[in-house]
């Protein structure tokens, strides 16, 4: 192979690569702004009668504030891993009160 056809390989790759991402973007991302932008319309249709109902940019962009998942409450590793160590503890109380 010469050098031109691997440049032209190299050149069909990089356009190939770009088509994709941009195919991704026009069947991901602007369906998903297309939504939201509907509901929002649709939200502020409601907030004029329900003036009590949050504006829906100012909740939307609540969402992705958190840092990392928040289960809300214990989970069933957390009550587990208190169980193993209160045993562990009493364990502990009974080898001390048996000296």
């Amino acid at each position: 192979m010469d050098w031109l056809h691997t440049i032209f390989l190299c050149f069909v790759w990089i356009v190939a690569v770009v088509a994709a991402g941009v195919t991704l973007y026009v069947v991901v991302a602007l369906p998903i702004a297309l939504i939201t932008a509907v509901v929002g319309i649709v939200y502020g249709f409601f907030r004029l009668f329900l003036p009590f109902l949050p504006e829906f940019w100012a909740s939307i962009d609540t969402t992705g504030n958190k840092s990392g998942f928040d289960w809300g409450e214990r989970t069933e590793a957390d009550k587990h891993r208190e169980l193993v160590e209160h045993i562990r503890i009493q364990n502990m109380n009974e080898e001390r009160n048996r000296r």
